[in-house]
């Protein structure tokens, strides 16, 4: 199986989300300090085809990253599926799975809009399980986890920020190879 390209996973609103973070400068300095040093456990722990899918799924991600315990047993005590257009994902009980597939119109609208899909050639498949994102979790540098934590925590005192958290999660995950390069602006 070939390593998707920016344009069959369709990263560009990701790498929008993921490329600058105006929030970041809000991070404690110890996070900052810390971030590349997790951003090479990530990438030495998920091929690129196995960030892409936790991009896909931010949520889990920062899920995993905040409370890899809790998130791990939450998971695998059900299933869910989801996603839309060429990209499909499948929760069962020890491993996330996500396939990215062709996407051809075969029937139009009036006005020449595509208005039926239908799957085409298996592009990508991605499996990560449980277990793995647990383990990447756990090896973050401590900065990264008490943050993490305390940006998920509701009680006895609420410190959540979930767009800190995600965003956290996402400049993680993110890698120059996945996103394409900002446009310069026009002067």
């Amino acid at each position: 199986m070939n390593t998707l390209s920016p344009e069959q996973v369709s990263l560009a609103s990701i790498a929008a989300f993921g490329r600058s973070f105006p929030w970041a400068s809000r991070w404690p300095e110890a996070v900052r300090q810390d971030q590349p040093e997790a951003q090479r456990i990530t990438r030495s722990a998920f091929t690129t085809n196995e960030r892409a899918l936790l991009l896909k799924l931010r949520g889990l991600a920062a899920e995993f990253l905040a409370t890899p315990k809790r998130a791990a047993e939450t998971y695998d005590c059900g299933t869910r599926s989801g996603g839309g257009g060429e990209f499909h994902f499948r929760c069962t009980t020890t491993t996330v799975i996500g396939t990215w597939h062709e996407w051809h119109p075969v029937a139009w609208w009036d006005n020449g809009e595509p208005k039926q899909w239908r799957d085409g050639a298996l592009l990508a498949e991605a499996k990560v399980t449980y277990r793995r994102l647990q383990q990447w979790a756990e090896s973050m540098p401590a900065s990264i986890r008490e943050h993490a934590h305390a940006w998920d925590r509701a009680y006895p005192v609420d410190t959540s920020d979930p767009i800190a958290l995600t965003a956290l999660a996402v400049s993680l995950l993110v890698d120059d190879a996945l996103t394409p390069a900002p446009k310069p602006e026009p002067r």
